[in-house]
């Protein structure tokens, strides 16, 4: 859950040896029980317990290990902690499993950490796994960071760190660092612009209680706090060539080992917080996010394109190569779509249209479609289809609205097998 504490951190020993995971045997996966009603699926540094299907489960675990292995490979032997056995983790089909299995704590929430059970927990529908994952990899992080950082982290550093992984992609087995997440960015050039944002010297001494005031107390301000912490992460891991990097892991040295957070800050970054911040918002003002739409953005926004252009021509979407030709073309006719991050495409963008044909996990050059199209069913459009993704297959869905003619449009997930990586 965003309003609770812990960023990223450290490492992950068992024995003091990194635990990696073993390239799984042909149809294997991870080793998997049932206990009652629950799936149990044992990782190196995880227990699973799940009521989805053996698929998902396989799926989740993986993910897992795989935020795991990312956490440690970017910042090394960085905290003197060490673990011992494997992590619980909790993920449910439905709301209310998860909160009869948490409490009250739970209420309202995706997904939480409870550090005094020791237990991560989530829940999601098999149809929208990427949801389940982004709150894995957000209260994973949490997870993480208590145990090998402490509780000396400053919260905007926790919650900074939690959402920069939260925003990360899962992709062939694992994490791709550094997605720009839409919203967030026109939010935060928008209050950067207008003088709304947390200066630097408030926001490195901000307290966890004043952050969950804010937080509880709802509005804008509650969301400027995770926008802002965020790029503050993405900066340092990013910016001047990543040579901010070094003096973020050791400003977490420093934390690890009981430093307070402002001394930590002033040795390793200095006292120039006015000179930092206009640093950080060049930065940030510099930052551009149409280029990385995700595969879901694309795949809704071409979906909606074949709705609007099957209910007036369906014999122009019957293949994905003569529609792009189409639209390329603009033999079909003038429109506009906006994301609601504010990205506008029109007919008359050649480039934006071309792009919205490729997923970003294909790896092949060449290829100028990602997607696939399959055969429209009771009077259905066409459902699009993307399986470049480790474990899991998106598509659009068509839902009927009450007049009879209008569609609502969603991409969902569908697992398939998967093995452990």
């Amino acid at each position: 859950m965003q309003h609770r504490r812990s960023i990223t951190a450290g490492l992950v020993l068992l024995a003091g040896v990194l635990c990696a995971a073993a390239p799984a045997a042909a149809g294997r996966g991870w080793p998997m029980r049932r206990d009652g009603d629950l799936l149990l699926v044992q990782t190196p540094h995880y227990v699973l317990h799940t009521d989805h299907e053996p698929a998902v489960a396989q799926l989740i675990a993986s993910h897992q290990e795989a935020l795991f292995r990312e956490l440690y490979r970017r910042l090394g032997t960085i905290s003197p902690n060490k673990m011992s056995g494997r992590w619980t983790v909790k993920v449910f089909r439905k709301q209310q499993r998860y909160q009869e299995a948490l409490g009250p704590t739970a209420k309202g929430s995706r997904g939480l950490y409870v550090h005094a059970k020791k237990i991560l927990a989530a829940w999601g529908s098999p149809d929208h796994l990427e949801v389940v994952f982004e709150t894995l990899r957000h209260e994973g992080t949490h997870q993480f960071v208590v145990h090998f950082i402490g509780p000396g982290v400053p919260v905007w550093l926790n919650e900074g760190m939690a959402v920069f992984y939260q925003h990360s992609r899962f992709e062939e087995g694992r994490l791709v660092l550094g997605e720009i997440p839409p919203q967030r960015l026109v939010r935060l050039k928008k209050a950067i612009k207008g003088g709304e944002i947390i200066h630097l010297d408030r926001m490195l001494q901000m307290s966890d209680q004043r952050w969950l005031d804010a937080v509880h107390a709802g509005g804008s301000h509650a969301g400027l706090q995770y926008d802002q912490a965020w790029a503050m992460v993405h900066f340092l891991a990013f910016a001047r060539e990543k040579r901010y990097r070094g003096r973020l892991n050791r400003f977490i040295h420093y934390l690890s080992r009981g430093s307070q957070p402002l001394p930590a800050w002033k040795k390793t970054f200095g006292t120039d917080f006015e000179g930092f911040e206009r640093g950080w918002k060049e930065y940030v003002l510099g930052l551009d996010a149409p280029e990385n739409l995700s595969c879901r953005q694309r795949l809704r926004l071409l979906a909606h394109l074949v709705v609007h252009v099957y209910k007036k021509r369906p014999e122009a979407v019957k293949d994905l190569a003569s529609f792009r030709k189409a639209l390329m073309e603009g033999s079909l006719g003038k429109w506009s779509l906006e994301t609601d991050s504010g990205l506008k495409l029109s007919h008359d963008d050649r480039e934006g249209i071309a792009r919205l044909f490729r997923c970003p996990a294909d790896k092949r050059e060449r290829v100028k479609i990602s997607y696939e199209l399959a055969p429209a069913k009771d009077g259905r459009p066409p459902v699009l289809r993307c399986t470049h993704h480790a474990g899991y297959v998106l598509q659009s869905r068509y839902e009927k609205k009450a007049n009879g003619s209008d569609f609502t449009i969603n991409v969902v997930t569908k697992p398939r097998p998967a093995t452990r990586r």
